[in-house]
């Protein structure tokens, strides 16, 4: 220390003044830089932060949509015209009046089920497997009969969801019809709602400003991916990088999958207890931002 304030002493004026101005423009410049980083990654996370919430309306916009289709559920499942004829089929199967009842409860799906765009079918599965269904019966049919019935039973009279084996873009809300007279509450017959799942999400995506051609979006329900299409035998890679991202906390992701970069966001739908990843290409996003950066 004594050598370098010796050293100093002996410049001449205008070389200390010389050392102290570069001196001070080297630390001034520095703290800059120093700065400039700091706010550039604080900028980073707030941008990603912010394209991960935005995905948060998309989830809204689906909660919402099964929300609706839960609630025409209940109003099927409460029409009078619907209770009173199937108490009369489970009471007298087999009589010239059934023909006649099943012919009332399917006049009466009419009004449910253009309630909503997305609903694809009304199944009413009687005790005796026949289906009084408004729409197209072929729809139900890629769905487990015997899961979907052993279900409706362990759920007691909830509401609840399944995808089609193997997957297609469709899922169905199940649930049993009980008797609501004198509240009994036994079973008369098994609802199924077909949802187009695949036309929900491409509208709830476009809504918000996202273009479903230049992303994927991946759902889970438990340990297997329902949606797209394909993914229920294929989605182990999905639920490792979904799996890692919820133990790690993390809501976000930018990673480097098959040759490209790609911004990844990770979430649930509470309703449902489904749980997302949404894949889009990193460049669109960023590179304007990534070339500023640079310049």
């Amino acid at each position: 220390m004594k050598k370098i304030r010796g050293w100093f002493t002996d410049l001449s004026l205008y070389k200390k003044i010389l050392f102290t101005v570069s001196v001070v423009f080297l630390l001034g410049y520095g703290s800059f830089f120093a700065a400039l980083q700091l706010l550039t990654e604080r900028y980073d996370r707030e941008l990603y932060q912010a394209n991960a919430n935005s995905l948060s309306h998309v989830a809204s916009a689906i909660t919402a949509q099964i929300e609706a289709i839960e609630t025409i559920s209940v109003n099927v499942m409460s029409d009078g015209v619907i209770q009173q004829n199937l108490m009369a089929l489970n009471k007298h199967p087999d009589t010239p009046e059934s023909s006649l009842a099943k012919k009332d409860i399917y006049n009466a799906l009419y009004p449910h089920a253009f309630y909503n765009r997305y609903i694809k079918s009304i199944n009413i599965v009687l005790k005796d497997n026949s289906n009084i269904c408004m729409g197209s019966s072929v729809y139900l049919k890629a769905f487990d009969q015997n899961r979907l019935e052993q279900l409706s039973q362990n759920a007691g009279g909830r509401i609840i969801w399944e995808a089609a084996v193997p997957a297609n873009g469709d899922i169905a809300a199940v649930r049993q019809i009980r008797q609501l007279k004198y509240l009994k509450l036994t079973n008369l017959a098994q609802l199924s709602i077909v949802v187009d799942l695949d036309l929900l999400i491409q509208d709830a995506l476009r809504d918000a400003g996202y273009a479903p051609s230049q992303s994927q979006l991946v759902l889970f329900s438990q340990d297997h991916a329902i949606y797209p299409a394909g993914t229920r035998e294929g989605g182990a890679a999905y639920q490792e990088l979904l799996s890692e991202m919820t133990e790690s906390g993390e809501n976000y992701r930018v990673s480097d999958c098959s040759g490209q970069k790609e911004f990844i966001i990770c979430g649930s739908i509470s309703r449902t207890g489904w749980q997302y990843l949404y894949i889009r290409n990193y460049n669109p996003i960023f590179f304007n931002i990534e070339s500023a950066k640079i310049q």
